[in-house]
């Protein structure tokens, strides 16, 4: 890993250990006071999947799941992001603060539609306690 992403993402994890903790189910925002919420909260960016050759000859589909930015009163907890084979399997992965979640899946097939969606939750400073808010990202496909 990049000194820098080493740099930031110990920075972030020090930042969540600091922060109260709190026993929350995660929000997903909508109406009122989750409205806001959610304009408090992390933006998350999510690459389209690609096609992508391997060392030694092998092809998956990758895609990332990024923390983008995050107000002053947020910080990102975790993304996960999931990629759908037309083989019908799911390949998931799951990253926590800023590092990226970034998935590789393989299939039997690569004639087909490869969805990826992923979800992206930030801990937002409320008062003196946190809240969990998670936005789930529009799926992005590939055909191939």
């Amino acid at each position: 890993m990049a000194p820098m992403k080493v740099l930031i993402a110990a920075v972030g994890a020090a930042a969540l250990a600091a922060a109260p903790a709190v026993h929350a189910e995660p929000v997903s925002p909508s109406g009122g006071d989750s409205a806001e919420l959610a304009a408090s909260a992390c933006e998350f960016k999510l690459t389209p999947p690609t096609l992508t050759e391997l060392p030694g000859g092998g092809r998956a589909v990758t895609a990332q799941l990024t923390p983008s930015s995050c107000t002053p009163k947020s910080l990102p907890f975790n993304s996960t992001i999931c990629i759908a084979s037309p083989d019908g399997s799911n390949t998931c992965d799951t990253a926590n603060a800023w590092l990226v979640a970034e998935v590789f899946a393989t299939s039997a097939q690569f004639e087909g539609k490869f969805t990826a969606n992923g979800n992206g939750c930030s801990r937002v400073f409320v008062g003196n306690s946190t809240q969990l808010v998670c936005v789930p990202l529009s799926p992005v496909e590939l055909v191939l």
